[in-house]
């Protein structure tokens, strides 16, 4: 049975033979035409709507991009650059100073790395007897039968306290350090017990570890002669020439060679000796022509001659509480000589074998420390030292524009002003730190995309001419129509739904605007976008470029050269502040634009006002109370066109109920008639 669009059945009466379907929908079409128009125009506002909303969200960022470019940090931010880029990275902020720094990195910061012996088994009970250990000053105890898998656990264990991570590597032992640099050092203790001494983590300290090799430089010591003076003639000290007057003492000699200023030459009297020494390679100090400097070294004693030295300051060790003071550059013979000086105290004596120091407690022990310099671990000599040594502790050193420069991380934040700097590899390099050209040519470009795609969209849109005869559809329209078929008519309504419409004309103009602005107060002759090289077009560009006004780079080598040369002034074109009772036109490029566009896109903005927020289906809006009120109306009228059709069919039916009565009372008739 045949419907009505609001559902009412219809039927072809039997008596009448009157079809209701096309009599109620004939008398009826009149009543059903203010809905269609309604739902047409509906559909007509929701595409406007959205069309609003496109270019609201086209505003919007615009305007992202202005906020951009309103600050200071866009034109201030600066980058670093290297001769090599492998030596080391740098992150300077907005603050940083544009200069440029010669730079050597020395050696890198390392954390202490360090190993037992290789053991046969890491879960075999091995020790013997409980132990006691320290950590960085955390204790640790461990019961008899312990294995090493059950000593990286324990150690493990209080890693937040000591700083020290423990693996297993090849039934090895290894402790880290969570800490580069020197202050990293792991720190070991025996404090009951022999552990550490049985896994081979800490070594005897009854043998230094040194050799020839391990001095840092060779010295001459003169035999000892207080009235010592020269006759005239060249010496040769370091390999270089000296000359001398005749008549020159010990301590001129020395501040003759001192005042050439040789790198890690340097020559001074102790003891009524003359001293040279040097770091870097064997020192020579000989006659060349006239002069007596051999008679200084004969005849040979075993204090005379050539040696190699292991510190270049004074420096104190303890041994079995007794102090020992070590004289600067000081020789093996020298250390052993002072340590069995000390012996009737401390109870230790020493003698050299191989060109090591090796050490006699008397069975008694020896405990050997620092408390002035490190000499005592650099020998080795200090008690609880690691036998195996990975990686050892090492600080960062740098050369900085000539300073020397430690630090215990190859993260330095303190060296230059707003600098980070990360070390990455020994080597020499020059850091540039400048402007970020690229990073500021990258927002002006982003402004110049989103500015081109605001004003092409609101061109676009205003000005297309409207075809009166397109409608929008009415709902039962869509249902019926393919997807095809809709989306081609509202592409159609789209492109002219704003056609004329003024917001966009004023839009359009506020936008236009920009091409031509002049900025009150720039500096250097950089007042508008033309002075940077952008325009709408140079001469023979493209028409549609400059009748619609979208911007681009027309003098690319303009462009390029205020980035370099003149970004402060760039920053006042676009990032100029302006108070409220200052003139509009002192307000940079950007200020101004992103002030004016907020009046479109705020929350009470032109175009949010009309058609609400980008990606919202309902608001107060004015098209949404428009499209709300049509609902309604549609509603309302869809409500009273089916009253009236309800009436129609109830009179239909009606007559149709009359009408069989009065043919039953006609036959009835004819049949009393025969």
């Amino acid at each position: 049975m045949p419907q009505l669009g609001n559902g009412l059945a219809l039927s072809t009466g039997i008596i009448s033979g009157i079809d209701s379907g096309q009599l109620v929908q004939a008398l009826t079409s009149r009543q059903k035409q203010p809905i269609d128009q309604a739902e047409r125009t509906k559909h007509e506002l929701r595409i406007k709507k959205e069309e609003y909303q496109s270019i609201n969200a086209a505003f919007a960022s615009l305007e992202d991009s202005m906020l951009q470019l309103s600050l200071n940090a866009t034109f201030n931010k600066k980058a670093a650059k290297f001769s090599d880029n492998e030596i080391l990275k740098a992150s300077p902020n907005t603050d940083a100073e544009v200069a440029s720094y010669d730079i050597e990195v020395k050696s890198l910061a390392q954390a202490h790395k360090i190993a037992s012996d290789k053991l046969v088994s890491v879960t075999d009970a091995f020790t013997t007897t409980d132990s006691t250990i320290k950590i960085n000053g955390t204790s640790l105890q461990f019961e008899t039968g312990v294995s090493l898998l059950d000593i990286k656990n324990g150690i493990n264990g209080v890693k937040e306290e000591t700083g020290v991570n423990a693996s297993i590597i090849n039934n090895t032992l290894i402790l880290t350090s969570d800490k580069e640099g020197k202050i990293g050092r792991i720190q070991l203790e025996q404090s009951e017990g022999s552990l550490l001494n049985d896994i081979g983590l800490i070594q005897d300290n009854t043998h230094s570890n040194i050799t020839p090799d391990d001095a840092i430089g060779e010295f001459f010591k003169s035999k000892a002669d207080p009235s010592f003076l020269s006759t005239a003639g060249v010496i040769t000290a370091g390999g270089l020439d000296f000359t001398l007057s005749g008549g020159e003492t010990m301590s001129e000699i020395a501040d003759i060679i001192n005042s050439a200023g040789i790198n890690n030459l340097e020559a001074f009297v102790q003891d009524d000796r003359l001293i040279v020494a040097n770091e870097t390679g064997q020192i020579d100090l000989v006659d060349k022509t006239g002069t007596n400097i051999s008679d200084l070294q004969t005849p040979p004693d075993a204090d005379t001659g050539e040696f190699a030295f292991y510190n270049t300051e004074l420096q104190t060790i303890v041994v079995n509480h007794r102090q020992i003071d070590i004289a600067a550059f000081s020789s093996i013979n020298d250390i052993n000589q002072a340590f069995n000086d000390a012996s009737g105290d401390s109870g230790v004596t020493s003698t050299i074998q191989g060109g090591q120091l090796v050490f006699d407690g008397g069975g008694g022990p020896i405990d050997i420390y620092d408390k002035v310099g490190t000499i005592a671990f650099d020998l080795g000599l200090e008690a609880n030292q690691p036998k195996n040594v990975l990686q050892d502790a090492t600080d960062a050193e740098i050369i900085l524009e000539g300073l020397t420069i430690t630090r215990s991380t190859n993260k330095i934040e303190d060296l230059i002003d707003n600098v980070v700097l990360n070390l990455t590899k020994v080597g020499s390099t020059t850091l540039d730190i400048d402007y970020d050209v690229d990073n500021t040519r990258t927002q002006i470009e982003n402004f110049l995309e989103k500015y081109n795609n605001a004003i092409t969209l609101v061109h676009e849109k205003s000005t297309f001419k409207r075809d009166y005869k397109i409608k929008g559809f009415t709902k039962a329209e869509l249902s019926d129509n393919s997807s095809e078929d809709i989306e081609e008519r509202e592409t159609a309504l789209r492109k002219q739904a704003l056609s004329s419409d003024p917001l966009l004309q004023r839009s359009y103009n506020l936008l236009r605007r920009i091409s031509y602005r002049v900025t009150d107060g720039a500096t250097n002759g950089f007042s508008s976008l033309s002075s940077l090289g952008i325009s709408t077009g140079s001469v023979g560009s493209n028409k549609d470029q400059t009748r619609i006004g979208t911007l681009k780079i027309t003098d690319e080598e303009k462009f390029t050269n205020a980035l370099k040369n003149n970004m402060a002034d760039i920053r006042t074109l676009f990032a100029q502040e302006a108070d409220d009772d200052e003139p509009r036109g002192k307000r940079g490029i950007a200020e101004f634009l992103k002030v004016e566009l907020k009046n479109y896109t705020s929350f009470k903005g032109h175009f949010t006002r009309v058609a609400g927020t980008p990606n919202t289906s309902i608001s107060s809006s004015t098209l949404d109370l428009q499209i709300a009120q049509l609902s309604l109306d549609i509603l309302v009228k869809n409500g009273q066109l089916i009253k009236f059709q309800e009436g129609l069919l109830l009179q239909f039916q009606n007559m149709e109920v009359t009408m069989a009565r009065l043919q039953d009372q006609g036959n009835q008739l004819a049949s009393a008639s025969f």
